[in-house]
């Protein structure tokens, strides 16, 4: 495993081992590999001490324990996207993060400070757990550890999490940004503090919301199963959706007095976003709602797109139309081509057969007519299709009038024939 993946098991509500053995049996309070080496000293590789559940460097001419792992996806810095409002959401893991570093406090501070924060709109924000803030360190970078591009001016030292020390009273743990290292931190020290937001309160007697998942990823046209525990509270529920992350007044109704018998089967229409949340609120007992977040809705479908030609009489020698248009956003993937449907219908949807890689495109030639339409229909890297199709036109293709000749004459007179000459105009 990597060094993620090895430390989403570890457990720091326990001690020796930091992990839940009825999960994982038998296992040594020691050092276990991970497959990340030090960026710093490639001589070295991190790996996780399941006695404290603490992470460090260990020489990889020594002997650990293993532990193996499969299936997956390889992270990349793809999953980091940086919003117009100072924040920066990790797709990987459902987090929207302040990219700013605040001054250093202890560790009550801290945790106030990220709770009391209205930073960008949101009034949700908290001191992140030890796991989360390992989440957006860089095992390929240090000093600092982290990708300095989505998280500008960070600095190479100690920051806090909210997670305290399951062995020792008084002490936090926090981790350093030179190389990404775990440190066990006295609370009334001062560190720095970087807060986040994102994921469920899971509240006693409240609703609880089990689909969709934080971080998933969705697609326009497809229908999410929405599922949630109904905490035996009668009648009926509304449910709500902001693409900007929960901010006050984005919230839109996407279910209405629908019952609260936990599953709801929603059609995904509307514009994509990186930063959804879901809200649902039962109406007899409004205090007992709850929110999901974040995951991704993606409007898969050609955004903006621009044609060359004019939509009414154009005429070109061979009768073809030139369109162009913007390539969509897909985040964390990349577009692999277009299928292209040239007809007379409003809203027709191409095969899944990839009819270009460019964003522009000649027609064939077209018959004479003032409803053309062409329908452009996206695919992903990984052989993922549009549901939908973007829709452009009418186009109209007009032939020239054709003109009487003029200045008829006879040009030569011959024994069987006659030859005549004229113009056009």
């Amino acid at each position: 495993p990597d060094v993620y993946e090895l430390a989403s098991i570890v457990d720091l509500s326990r001690n020796d081992p930091a992990i839940i053995e009825q999960i994982f049996p038998n296992i040594m309070s020691a050092f276990y590999w991970s497959s990340t080496s030090n960026a710093n000293c490639t001589g070295y590789a991190w790996g996780d001490h399941f006695n404290g559940g603490y992470g460090y460097n260990g020489d990889k001419s020594s002997s650990y324990y293993v532990r193996a792992v499969r299936e997956g996806q390889d992270r990349s810095f793809g999953h980091l996207v940086i919003n117009d409002n100072r924040t920066v959401t990790d797709l990987s893991t459902g987090l929207m993060w302040d990219k700013q570093t605040t001054s250093e406090k202890s560790w009550f501070e801290a945790l106030s400070a990220c709770e009391n924060s209205h930073f960008a709109g949101f009034t949700d924000w908290r001191l992140p757990t030890r796991e989360e803030l390992r989440s957006i360190v860089s095992y390929h970078h240090f000093l600092p550890s982290i990708n300095s591009e989505a998280f500008q001016n960070t600095l190479s030292a100690l920051y806090w999490s909210s997670t305290s020390n399951a062995n020792y009273t008084g002490y936090a743990w926090g981790v350093h940004f030179n190389y990404g290292s775990d440190y066990n931190l006295a609370e009334s020290s001062s560190y720095y503090v970087r807060a986040v937001r994102g994921g469920q309160y899971r509240l006693l007697d409240h609703l609880i919301i089990w689909s969709p998942n934080q971080a998933s990823n969705w697609e326009t046209g497809n229908t999410m199963p929405i599922r949630w525990s109904t905490s035996e509270i009668p009648g009926n529920v509304n449910i709500y959706l902001s693409r900007q992350g929960g901010k006050e007044g984005t919230f839109e109704l996407i279910a209405e007095k629908t019952p609260n018998d936990g599953e709801y089967d929603w059609h995904i229409e509307g514009n994509g976003s990186v930063n959804c949340m879901l809200k649902i609120v039962p109406l007899n007992e409004p205090d007992k709602w709850t929110q999901q977040s974040l995951f991704m809705i993606t409007d898969f479908v050609p955004q903006n797109p621009i044609s060359n030609s004019h939509t009414i009489h154009n005429c070109n020698s061979n009768q073809t139309i030139d369109i162009e248009w913007s390539s969509p956003e897909v985040w964390g993937r990349k577009i692999q081509g277009y299928a292209i449907l040239w007809d007379h219908s409003l809203d027709a949807l191409p095969e899944k057969q990839i009819t270009t890689v460019e964003t522009i495109h000649t027609s064939q030639a077209l018959a004479e007519g003032n409803n053309h339409y062409v329908h452009i229909r996206v695919v992903d890297d990984q052989g993922h299709w549009s549901n939908t199709a973007a829709h452009i036109g009418p186009f109209c293709i007009k032939y020239p009038d054709v003109s009487t000749p003029q200045g008829l004459q006879v040009a030569n007179i011959f024994t069987s024939r006659i030859e005549l000459k004229w113009y056009l105009t």
